[in-house]
């Protein structure tokens, strides 16, 4: 069913009142806030007066004034059959004084347009022959139709109300998906530029506007604006403003240095406040916004947005216009933090290479003049035990240099390990290996060199047999092993153990030494780390040795794990998959 149009009813009440017993017929309806009474159509038998009544009736009427406002204001009729048209003259206004001398009128009712129990406004008839005066019959005719009209009128204006908040919530949900899709775009932007091109881009549609920039304070001077992103102007009109001074007298610069909106509803309005700019009138556009990006700590620059036609900028605009304005300067604080630290990332990551190549080098180059030295070292020992003319001084001088040539050996091979675990260029050479005979060759090959501690073994009474590299295991177990001798600085008993757990087995090496304080214990395995309190103690040691375990251990597909308490101890265990059971992932490379 077709919904009433208010100016098609309007037009039909008027006829019929009219055309049924009056010669002129006029509708006046109360503004919305209630000072005022203004006219919503008329009606003349004579076209002449019906065009002069028109023009005569533009302006509202206050409702304190007048036979009209004061039907509207009590809800009664007004009755007047007979009225001296000399009278009305002379209490009119001149131009409906001259209206009335060409057309007067003898009979006059106003009565109310009520619905719902209020006043929507007046109706007022009149009739122009003297001999033809209104009656009470034709009174209540009127209150009769202006019942009928007033329900009509009624319905009129609430269905355009309805549809005039229907059409401001699809505006509203429109600009909301807008606002959405803004800052959904302001999320995923990652540099000041990307930021900029998402908000003259979406930032612009969301809030109407034909054209927009965004102008970023310089990094070089802090003392100028940058423009970093523009759409809708002409290209030959922007580059002139590319950069400009921030103490420079424009609603940009006014915005940032303010912190505040700058609005000008017209190309008036902005000369009156920016003379200066008279000369310069940027194409069609009539009315600017700009707007300050601020965040808590610091001003970034500015959003101005540029519309064609005068715009009075309501104070929900305004609001809009602030939050877009504060999720832009987010994004670019956002941005600016994301490109420090990218740049900080990528300092890292070459100094990392940097450093790597070093140790890669310097290791080479030290096992290259290392391995004849400590081989020389080992034979003028042997020699020398032989021969038997050396003095026990210069024996154990001998012994010195060997000990602290295959000490010096250990920390390059630690070294060149760690730069193939940090590569990807450390291999295993797997095969079938009893973790028990392991174990007894090193407890054996260990404790003659021993003189305050003893290793003592814990292993089962069968073979415990891994798929595994017994170089690299070797390497595990015995880094191990001189740990828990080189931290039990007093001596006492090193326990290495071997045991099955289901489908792994597990090796454990227990010391009663100095142990680890617990905020150090998460970073154990981290290259290059010494507890605090071995620090202390300046134990020798690159602090390369763990890490070099947690990796070939998880290349084998186990894993380690520290527990120790400070001045009790410490205990490594690893766990190992058995040979006969699937091994786990491998660790990527």
């Amino acid at each position: 069913m077709a919904q009433p149009d208010f100016t098609a009813v309007l037009h039909q009440v008027l006829c019929q009142i009219g055309e049924r017993f009056a010669d002129s017929c006029g509708v006046r309806l109360i503004s919305e806030d209630g000072r005022s009474l203004c006219s919503v159509g008329t009606y003349h038998r004579d076209p002449v007066a019906q065009a002069l009544l028109h023009e005569l009736n533009a302006a509202p009427v206050p409702i304190a004034v007048g036979a009209m406002g004061q039907v509207a204001v009590s809800g009664e009729p007004l009755f007047l059959p007979v009225v001296d048209p000399t009278v009305q003259a002379a209490a009119a206004t001149i131009l409906y004084g001259l209206f009335l001398e060409r057309f007067p009128f003898w009979s006059l009712m106003i009565v109310p347009l009520r619905s719902r129990g209020r006043v929507l406004g007046t109706v007022n008839v009149t009739r122009s022959a003297p001999d033809q005066p209104f009656t009470r019959d034709d009174l209540q005719l009127l209150i009769d139709l202006a019942d009928r009209a007033a329900l009509a009128i009624d319905n009129a204006q609430l269905y355009a109300s309805l549809e005039q908040a229907h059409a401001v919530a699809e505006a509203n949900a429109a600009r909301i998906g807008r606002l959405q899709r803004l800052t959904s775009a302001l999320a995923d932007a990652l540099t000041p530029q990307d930021v900029a091109q998402v908000v003259v881009n979406d930032g612009t549609r969301v809030l109407g506007a034909q054209a927009g920039m965004v102008a970023l304070i310089a990094a070089d001077d802090g003392a100028s604006l940058e423009i970093v992103g523009a759409t809708g102007y002409h290209e030959a009109a922007v580059r002139p403003w590319q950069r400009f001074p921030l103490g420079a007298a424009l609603p940009s610069s006014d915005a940032v240095r303010m912190g505040q909106l700058i609005l000008t509803s017209s190309h008036d309005e902005l000369i009156a406040r920016y003379p200066h700019l008279a000369e310069r009138r940027w194409a069609a556009f009539e009315s600017r916004a700009a707007i300050p990006l601020h965040t808590e700590r610091e001003p970034l620059g500015v959003l101005l947005l540029s519309f064609t036609g005068p715009r009075r900028f309501s104070a929900e605009e305004q609001d809009l216009m602030l939050l877009i304005g504060r999720q832009c300067a987010q994004a670019l604080e956002r941005a600016r933090l994301y490109a420090r630290e990218q740049q900080a990332r990528a300092e890292a990551e070459a100094a990392v290479r940097v450093r790597e190549q070093f140790l890669s080098i310097a290791a080479h180059e030290l096992k290259t003049p290392l391995t004849p030295l400590l081989g020389q070292a080992q034979l003028l020992e042997r020699r020398a035990q032989r021969a038997g003319q050396l003095t026990e001084h210069d024996r154990r001088a001998l012994r010195v240099i060997a000990s602290q040539a295959q000490r010096l050996d250990q920390l390059v091979r630690s070294m060149l390990d760690l730069t193939r675990l940090q590569t990807g260029r450390l291999t295993l050479k797997r095969a079938p290996l009893d973790l028990c005979d392991l174990a007894r060759q090193l407890a054996d090959e260990l404790q003659p060199t021993l003189e305050r501690h003893q290793v003592a073994l814990d292993l089962p009474e069968g073979p415990v047999i891994v798929d595994g590299d017994p170089l690299r295991l070797e390497q595990v177990l015995l880094n191990l092993l001189q740990n828990a001798i080189k931290y039990s600085p007093s001596g006492g008993l090193v326990r290495l153990g071997v045991a099955l757990q289901s489908d792994h087995a597990v090796l454990e090496v227990r010391d009663w030494g100095i142990g680890v304080p617990a905020e150090d214990l998460p970073r154990l395995f981290e290259p290059f780390f010494w507890a605090a309190n071995a620090e202390q103690r300046v134990l020798s040691g690159m602090g390369v040795g763990l890490a070099v375990v947690k990796e070939i251990v998880t290349l084998h597909g186990g894993t380690v794990v520290a527990a120790s308490v400070e001045g009790q101890g410490s205990t490594f265990t690893i766990t190992l998959p058995r040979a006969d059971t699937p091994r786990a992932t491998q660790h990527p490379q």
